[in-house]
């Protein structure tokens, strides 16, 4: 069994993800920093020299120094109900916080202001699990904020989408509610994409994430699957009420979130 935890923000021309990774026996770092057009993937086999909890992360680890300060809303998303990771070994018992990072040095490169997503899961069957993520944390128009989740059992995805839009949060999942998966990191003239639908009572939601195949950083390489990973995704969402003739349409720009383990 292996637990995650995690923190990502993106500003369109750098951006982190901070991962906490406690699996059998041991608990390591791992840092993708992306800044200047270039991606590095740091790691720390142990923990001395380092904090993470819920209001601050920081290293003193030689190569490896950080400091991030964010403030998280009190409450956490859950994306399905605890039950189901219990009977489906592959599906991760994901749970998200959103925030803001307030002020933060990574390797010598200040950030400020950013909008910030804490999450963490647990995974029993971590080799063979399939996975996909987006993580939308702001669209410049609107105060719509989305996450999508999905893992792979046999040949169907399996959804989650948690959104707030115009101050109401939403949270529908595959077992209560239909989502389908239309487009799960199939690449397309370049790009890796991902899409789907979603209905939450009389609004209906369309979701559209993709970014260049070269974006994609090769996170980890487990043999049987791979994670690969961009912090500068674009992603698209419509929504449409039943009474509404058109949908509204919202979008982020090279600051989303997207991994597929395949």
């Amino acid at each position: 069994m292996h637990h995650f935890r995690y923190i990502t923000v993106s500003n369109g021309t750098s951006g982190l993800l901070l991962d906490s990774i406690e699996g059998p026996g041991s608990t390591r770092l791992r840092l993708l920093w992306c800044h200047a057009g270039s991606s590095s993937i740091l790691r720390a086999g142990h923990l001395a020299g380092t904090h993470f909890d819920e209001a601050l992360a920081r290293s003193d680890i030689a190569g490896l120094r950080y400091e991030i300060h964010f403030e998280l809303a009190t409450s956490a998303e859950k994306f399905a109900p605890a039950w189901v990771p219990r009977l489906l070994p592959r599906v991760p018992d994901f749970r998200s916080k959103y925030g803001q990072l307030t002020r933060a040095t990574v390797l010598g490169v200040r950030l400020e202001n950013l909008p910030l997503a804490y999450s963490w899961y647990t995974v029993r069957n971590l080799e063979e699990a399939r996975w996909l993520l987006v993580s939308a944390r702001e669209f410049s128009d609107s105060d719509l904020r989305l996450e999508l989740t999905a893992v792979q059992i046999g040949e169907a995805w399996l959804g989650a989408v948690v959104f707030r839009y115009q101050g109401v949060t939403q949270r529908l999942n595959g077992l209560s509610r239909r989502i389908e998966i239309v487009d799960a990191g199939r690449t397309v003239q370049g790009k890796r994409r991902f899409a789907a639908r979603a209905s939450a009572g009389d609004l209906e939601l369309m979701l559209e994430a993709e970014a260049p195949l070269g974006d994609f950083v090769l996170l980890e390489d487990h043999g049987a699957t791979r994670i690969q990973t961009t912090l500068f995704g674009d992603c698209e969402v419509r929504l449409r009420a039943s009474s509404a003739a058109t949908p509204v349409t919202h979008r982020a720009t090279r600051s989303c979130l997207l991994e597929l383990k395949s």
